[in-house]
């Protein structure tokens, strides 16, 4: 199976014609650097951003990063069992990762790296334990969170600056996501700072989100967010950022803001992930590698990859996965990435592809070792923002990159 997006990034210019191209048709212009590739150094060639990888630091925001927000690392058959057809490997898998430890609760626990807070927010006692257990039917996998709340006026919610690998600082943005099960026709949830009742703090909701869910189809499985389907703070946008405020950690189902909406149902697969990052793993190319044909100017080029399910614990098939060119190859801009929808099964190897239009560069004088674009690959899509930013673990081998001329 094969997936294919195209997109148009400049305007075509004319070439010669009667010109011979045999030479690009099925070559792979990237057969030299595979995945696991180094130089003559010994450093990888495919690479991250500064700011992706701990104690580096990014160019634009200036942020140190504290922990590993990606990973890319070679695995063995006993992961992913039989190459697909006339592939070479080697596999790795690219990860951008759930922040919240133990998302799926397939630990067996509802431990998430911090302890959940159960409260009646009239009089701030605590609920039952029992309305906040591992569900005995889950959504997926062996375990799920159950909630079922009577009353409007319970929360049970998780501080995250605790319970995220990177601590929660302040102002960086998240994007999360979840399944839900819901048993009632309203679904509520929302930040708060889990205060006592009459915190009049808890009245501001500049910078917060809130989701208040009506009319839900009750007893299906849904994913959140939900487009056009929740009322939140107008300063947030879209549905599912979370802006993050130290005075405000708790992220919370029922709450302070959307009583009214009690919560009862399933809950599972809770992934938070940065969404003021992109995840691009990159791959510069030279204007002439061994065994190829120089790159072209404009024409056609096709970026592909051969995937797979990477399945364990807190790990997740993404919806989309992103591929492109960048043009400015220094991991500060210029990168045109499309979404390719991942197919509903990935057991088995499935080849994803993307074909870009139009990258026109000066091929006069060029040294054969000059960097003319890079390859992109990414779990999620960053470029369209937080209802494609999404933590998510495939299998990945044989990148490809052919340059048609077609259009020229």
């Amino acid at each position: 199976m094969v997936a294919l997006a195209v997109a148009t990034a400049l305007t075509l210019t004319g070439c010669p014609s009667g010109v011979d191209w045999s030479d690009y048709e099925g070559t792979n212009l990237i057969a030299a650097r595979p995945f696991g590739a180094t130089d003559d150094a010994g450093d990888a060639l495919w690479y991250f951003a500064d700011g992706l990888l701990a104690g580096t630091t990014d160019p634009v925001s200036g942020e140190t990063a504290a922990i590993d927000y990606v990973v890319f690392e070679e695995v063995d058959s006993a992961v992913y069992g039989s190459l697909p057809a006339d592939a070479v490997g080697p596999v790795y898998r690219l990860e951008v990762r759930n922040l919240l430890p133990n998302g799926d609760f397939e630990n067996g626990t509802l431990d998430t790296g911090a302890s959940w807070v159960e409260a009646d927010i009239n009089t701030d006692a605590p609920v039952y334990v029992s309305n906040a257990a591992l569900a005995g039917t889950a959504i997926a996998g062996s375990h799920s969170l159950s909630l079922d709340f009577g009353s409007s006026d319970v929360y049970y919610a998780l501080d995250l600056s605790s319970a995220l690998l990177d601590g929660f600082p302040a102002d960086a943005t998240y994007a999360f996501r979840y399944l839900v099960n819901s048993n009632r026709e309203s679904f509520s949830m929302e930040q708060n700072n889990a205060s006592g009742p009459g915190d009049a703090s808890n009245s501001d909701t500049n910078n917060r989100f809130r989701i208040s869910i009506s009319s839900i189809l009750t007893n299906q499985t849904l994913e959140v967010p939900i487009a056009g389907s929740a009322d939140e703070a107008p300063t947030i946008t879209p549905r599912n950022e979370i802006l993050a405020d130290p005075s405000f950690p708790y992220f919370s189902f029922g709450g302070y803001f959307t009583q009214g909406a009690s919560v009862g149902g399933t809950i599972d697969n809770i992934r938070i992930v940065r969404s003021d990052k992109n995840y691009f793993l990159r791959l510069p190319v030279p204007f002439g590698d061994a065994d190829r044909p120089n790159l072209n100017a404009n024409g056609s080029y096709t970026v592909s990859v051969w995937i797979k399910e990477d399945t364990g614990s807190n790990r997740f098939v993404p919806s989309h996965i992103a591929l492109g060119l960048d043009s400015v190859p220094d991991g500060t801009g210029g990168e045109t990435a499309l979404p390719v929808a991942v197919p509903d099964d990935v057991s088995s190897w499935q080849e994803l592809s993307a074909s870009f239009n139009g990258f026109p560069f000066d091929t006069v004088g060029t040294a054969t070792d000059t960097v003319i674009l890079e390859v992109l690959i990414e779990i999620g899509h960053s470029v369209g923002g937080a209802n494609y930013i999404q933590p998510g673990s495939l299998l990945m081998t044989d990148p490809f990159l052919e340059w048609s001329p077609s259009g020229v």
